[in-house]
């Protein structure tokens, strides 16, 4: 039975792109979520009100898109949630830090790198679901109207599972490869005769060292998840052909004429 759910070109799209924007979003919390406590130095509760823009955008962008659905064609307004999610991902992956000797260290601000980002990938997140939402059940019948919504949301599920195991790989794999310079910079540069950096100066060093290097690997990972959700912005303009009159149709009974 899903199979034939997924035999359509139009929902097998929606299906495809809302597995790619959850394995980016996902990730964008995991790792937004460390950076903000474990390197601006936020508390969770903290940390917590720091996310409350995203669910004002995103309510606020679904409110808009689902005006919208019945006046432009889902490709459109997924299309445009889906570029802006990926330029909020890339914003992310520009993180400002510094890593000489004398400089090292992360100078990120939340009001200036993170909170326009943060804004900007609620919006297109609510522009995103809601025509992917409709599509996906386009032309289900009430038989299959339950399989359809399993399936939409079981994509969802993967894609943020697999995403998020993706782009752990690549920001660890960058993470170490990052650390393992600095410290062997670090040792080259206190290899001269100068006097032993005490106990305390060295840990303060290596908690420099570590968000730099976590640093390091979330911006390659919020670079490889816009790649993703880029992806499913050309997948959903390409192939996503349904039109706003066809789903301003579905809901609708036919009307049947007494003779």
């Amino acid at each position: 039975m899903p199979f034939r759910i997924l035999a359509n070109r139009t929902r097998a799209t929606s299906f495809v792109v809302m597995m790619l924007v959850p394995a980016a979003m996902f990730a964008m919390f995991y790792f937004l979520s460390l950076f903000v406590q474990n390197v601006l130095g936020y508390s969770p509760l903290k940390t917590g009100f720091a996310f409350l823009p995203f669910s004002f955008g995103i309510v606020l962008a679904a409110t808009i898109s689902s005006k919208l659905i019945s006046r432009v064609d889902p490709r459109w307004l997924a299309g445009i949630g889906t570029a802006l999610a990926g330029s909020a991902l890339f914003g992310f992956s520009r993180l400002p830090y510094t890593e000489a000797p004398g400089n090292l260290g992360v100078h990120a601000d939340y009001l200036t790198d993170l909170l326009p980002f943060i804004v900007m990938m609620s919006l297109g997140m609510g522009l995103t679901f809601v025509p992917l939402t409709l599509t996906a059940v386009h032309g289900v019948g009430d038989r299959d109207s339950g399989i359809g919504s399993g399936v939409l949301n079981t994509m969802q599920q993967i894609g943020g599972a697999l995403g998020l195991a993706t782009l752990s790989t690549v920001a660890v794999h960058f993470s170490t490869e990052k650390a393992q310079s600095l410290g062997a910079a670090l040792q080259a540069a206190g290899s001269g005769n100068g006097p032993a950096p005490s106990a305390a100066e060295m840990d303060r060093v290596r908690g420099l060292v570590e968000q730099v290097a976590f640093t390091e690997g979330a911006t390659h990972a919020f670079l490889t998840g816009a790649g993703m959700i880029w992806l499913g912005t050309l997948i959903a303009v390409l192939f996503l052909n349904v039109k706003h009159e066809e789903l301003a149709s579905d809901g609708a009974d036919p009307v049947h004429l007494a003779a």
